[in-house]
């Protein structure tokens, strides 16, 4: 059965996402900690537990190329063929706009989810959520709810509860950028 936030029993979690929150739920990958990219106070949050999961990358998740395009205005022609075309989760390193903060590099990491439960979600807000994917007490991404560092629960000012009972292991996405010369490179697969 596809859930969806309109078929499932609660509407928290946009709420949570609009009143500046910092955010545990579940998306087409992996668990991840999120908030809407304005949020100071639970970006300060997100970013200090960044440094605790080397493995992890933040990323802004879109509910489709349409809404990724409005905040990435410049997205390149062959990026947003791979989108279209890509079957598993994608998350793409592009050149970051001056609307989205960046990587120390001017990146920054973008997914558009492939997931109608996230999705429904990303739309509702109508922005992207900024997020890191959730790790493991010993530093490592959590491949689901059970495995998720207690410092993580803690610290979050909500978990969703959709999907905390499914135990069946979760990885991240394929990730892509463009190499200087207009190549595709996959750094993860």
């Amino acid at each position: 059965m596809n859930y969806t936030l309109k078929n499932y029993t609660h509407n928290i979690l946009p709420k949570a996402f609009l009143a500046e929150k910092l955010v545990l739920f579940p998306t087409d990958t992996v668990w991840s900690i999120g908030c809407l990219p304005m949020a100071e106070e639970a970006m300060g949050k997100l970013q200090q537990l960044t440094g605790q999961c080397p493995e992890s990358t933040p990323e802004y998740l879109f509910a489709s190329v349409q809404q990724l395009k409005q905040f990435v205005p410049n997205l390149h022609p062959r990026l947003e063929t791979l989108l279209h075309l890509h079957q598993r989760p994608l998350t793409l390193l592009v050149p970051a706009p001056a609307r989205l903060r960046a990587s120390q590099a001017g990146m920054i990491a973008v997914r558009v989810v492939k997931d109608n439960y996230c999705g429904e979600l990303l739309h509702q807000l109508d922005q992207p959520v900024y997020s890191i994917p959730a790790y493991t007490a010993e530093g490592h991404i959590a491949g689901h709810f059970g495995q998720i560092s207690s410092d993580i629960l803690s610290v979050v000012d909500y978990a969703d509860k959709f999907k905390q009972t499914d135990t069946s292991l979760q990885s991240l996405s394929v990730m892509a950028q463009l190499g200087s010369s207009g190549e595709l490179e996959f750094i993860r697969e």
